[in-house]
Order: C-alpha cells, then sequence, then structure tokens
C-alpha cells in the first residue's frame, strides 16, 4: 500500500505497479483527514496489509495521528510501516516512525526521489522484495534534473542542441542561466 499526497506520485506509482503480480493500493491522503476516517480505514484496509508505504509531504508535524496510528497498527497487526520523507531533503522527525529499516527506508526514499520511470519501477519492485515477492532490484539510478530533449534523440548536449538548431529545429521553449563550468563564453541560444 502506498500512500501520498502528490498527484503526480500517486500518478507514476500506479502507472508501475498496474500489471504487477502484487495487488496494490494507491491513497490520496487527501482521504485521510480526520482521525476517524484514520481510525476506519486502518480498521477495514491497512491492518490487511503486508507493507504501508508513507510519504509523508509536511513531515510528523503534519500527519502526526497518521503516523502513530499506522506505526501502532503496524505493531499489532504485523505489518511493515515505512514513513519516507515528503520532499528531497531528509528529515529526522519521520526517522523513528517505521519498522522497515533505516536503510531500506532510504532507498525506498531515493526511489520517488530520484523519479522517473525506472525508479518508480524500483521502488515498487523494492517494496515486494520487502514482502517476500521477489529480488531487491537495482539501485535507484540518478537522473538529472534538468536537461535538453530534442525529438527523436532524446537528452542531448548543449553543443549538439546548437549544431542541430541551425539546420531548422525549433528553439527551446524555455531558458536557463548559463550553463556553468563550458569553456565558451556564456550565449544566447543561436535563433
Amino acid at each position: 500500500m502506498f500512500l501520498s499526497a502528490a498527484d503526480t506520485e500517486i500518478a507514476s506509482v500506479a502507472r508501475a505497479t498496474a500489471e504487477r503480480a502484487v495487488d496494490w493500493r494507491i491513497v490520496n491522503l487527501a482521504s485521510l483527514k480526520h482521525p476517524m476516517s484514520i481510525d476506519l480505514w486502518i480498521e477495514k484496509t491497512a491492518r490487511h496489509s503486508k507493507l504501508v508505504v508513507l510519504r509523508a509531504l509536511g513531515g510528523y508535524g503534519y500527519f502526526t495521528y497518521l503516523i502513530e496510528a499506522l506505526m501502532g497498527a503496524a505493531q499489532r497487526h504485523g505489518f511493515q510501516f515505512a514513513t519516507l520523507p515528503g520532499d528531497d531533503r531528509p528529515d529526522a522527525g519521520v526517522d523513528a516512525w517505521s519498522t522497515v529499516g533505516a536503510e531500506d527506508v532510504k532507498t525506498l526514499w531515493t526511489y520517488l526521489v530520484e523519479a522517473g520511470a525506472e525508479n518508480v519501477s524500483g521502488f515498487s519492485r523494492y517494496c515486494e522484495a520487502l514482502i517476500g515477492r521477489g529480488e531487491k532490484p537495482a539501485a535507484p539510478v540518478k537522473l538529472d534534473k534538468a536537461g535538453i530533449w530534442l525529438p527523436g534523440r532524446g537528452v542531448v548536449s548543449a553543443d549538439v542542441w546548437e549544431e542541430a538548431s541551425v539546420g531548422g529545429l525549433p528553439p527551446l521553449s524555455c531558458r536557463t542561466s548559463p550553463l556553468r563550468g563550458r569553456s565558451k563564453e556564456a550565449r544566447p541560444p543561436p535563433y
């Protein structure tokens, strides 16, 4: 089971798990706002899980009741529980709120931070390995946070883009600051 407040993350995990052999439940945290709805959901659904992964955007302070209720339920009912930081920075406030080992929590979190189809698929396979359904996949792949993409060519360097642009390709749709560390003097795109 995977819980998140981020719609894009929910969609990515849903796509990655759609054809997996393990039956996944994906929950938008917007549906779990009131303590009574949390208690009911845990009693009817979560307690039957083998693993619950919570992506806590806002940290422990924002999801105190949910985190404590899931931790208690995990201890009572024997399912594994992992609380992951909700963004790309470690969050010591959620570290103590997992029954899953710290290294496994860090790996799950890294898959989601790096994102991309390959990493989200790795996240789902890693979760399945934690419940004994397969082997742990390769480590998360570090993805560039920005790049230049050309149709039919994929991600290319600035020099390749510059050469291709002379041939009449459309200009970039946005610009960023000049590339640091380039030997050439920074200049505007050639269009």
